[in-house]
């Protein structure tokens, strides 16, 4: 890793942290009950690093009501043929 993807991460988790702020404001204007949650990935610094997921400081600053952790792996790749007839292929 160098200087630019550092710099590159820092900005992405910036522009993430930017729009749940304002997500969670809208949302919040239109509903103000409203519960505001997100999946996010459990590892707080691979969160932060590989997703700029910075959920803590989402709860921190009371953008989010709760989170739930999302799996730690890639989805398994899902069949073009789910659905299909077996005649059908």
């Amino acid at each position: 890793q160098g200087a630019y993807v550092t710099q590159f991460n820092e900005w992405r988790q910036h522009v993430i942290n930017s729009w749940i702020e304002d997500l969670s404001a809208r949302a919040r204007q239109a509903r103000p009950n409203l519960a505001v949650s997100a999946a996010v990935f459990s590892d707080l610094d691979r969160a932060r690093e590989e997703k700029a997921q910075d959920w803590k400081l989402w709860l921190d600053r009371g953008e989010l009501s709760r989170i739930v952790a999302a799996p730690d792996r890639d989805p398994q790749p899902i069949s073009e043929n789910v659905g299909v007839p077996e005649k059908s292929r």
